[in-house]
């Protein structure tokens, strides 16, 4: 859950680098301060150990960001609406695989799905089901969804008036699937 609320928060975060800005010039002025040697040296192990934590955090933030980049210059999208999803999971900051091999139990044996993303930080796959006019395609996602549902496999399901409140909507859905997990039960009165 933890997870989630930190990836999709709305809240604005402190920046990294501001923390340790602000640590290192605590760490100036209790280096200056007098106080007995015993109590300075845990201060300065202390801070040390905090800075090098954010060090770590702000390293890793820019790698992941950098990482979203590529994926999001050199992948294939099959349509528009796959695109957008794409755009709002890299401002979100969240890291997903594009078209990924699925290999699940079908009524002839084993078959390979593609869904459209898979969200590793989440264990989530997202079908983006934007052909909804077309008769094939509805019998192809039909098709899918049983696959889906008789593997177990946990996926979010988005349509194109998902795409008009993309944010309310994907993480409406996503916070079921949690709840689900879970075991956090609807109860309405």
């Amino acid at each position: 859950m933890s997870i989630f609320i930190k990836r999709f928060s709305t809240r604005q975060e402190i920046s990294t680098a501001v923390i340790l800005i602000c640590l290192f010039f605590l760490l100036l002025i209790f280096w200056f301060w007098k106080m007995p040697t015993i109590v300075l040296t845990n201060l300065v192990g202390l801070f040390v150990m905090i800075m090098l934590i954010c060090i770590g955090i702000f390293i890793s933030e820019f790698f992941r960001k950098i990482d979203l980049k590529q994926n999001l210059e050199n992948d294939k999208y099959e349509s528009n609406y796959e695109k957008k999803f794409a755009n709002y999971l890299k401002r979100k900051n969240v890291r997903y695989n594009l078209h990924p091999k699925l290999k699940v139990k079908g009524k002839t044996g084993k078959i390979i799905c593609t869904p459209d993303f898979y969200l590793p930080e989440f264990e989530v796959y997202v079908e983006i089901w934007g052909k909804i006019d077309d008769n094939k395609y509805k019998e192809d996602s039909k098709l899918k969804k049983e696959t889906y549902k008789n593997n177990q496999i946990e996926y979010v399901d988005l349509y194109p008036k998902n795409f008009e409140n993309l944010d309310w909507d994907f993480t409406m859905k996503i916070f079921e699937i949690f709840k689900e997990r879970q075991g956090i039960q609807r109860h309405w009165r």
